[in-house]
């Protein structure tokens, strides 16, 4: 599977805890913290990453493992570059 850039970028901010859905009225939710689209790909198609528990109005995405792998296969490595 290959990652554009923009889904690299935002698998970076789940797993910094940035990217939210929060509640903003009745019936509105709406994706914060990265570009909707992206986190949309990820969470629905992809399935990288998904959306824990719902807390006062508010849900935290979260990678799971083949996120994490994604996110480390995607990610250059701090020894110099090389992969091992």
């Amino acid at each position: 599977m290959k990652l554009t850039e923009a889904q690299i970028a935002t698998l970076h901010l789940i797993a910094a805890g940035k990217v939210r859905n929060r509640k903003f009225s009745h019936r509105e939710w709406r994706i914060v913290g990265a570009k909707p689209v992206a986190v949309g790909r990820i969470t629905s198609t992809l399935r990288l990453a998904n959306w824990g528990p719902s807390f006062r109005g508010e849900q935290i995405a979260m990678l799971n493992e083949a996120g994490l792998t994604a996110l480390r296969l995607a990610s250059p490595a701090d020894d110099g570059g090389e992969r091992g």
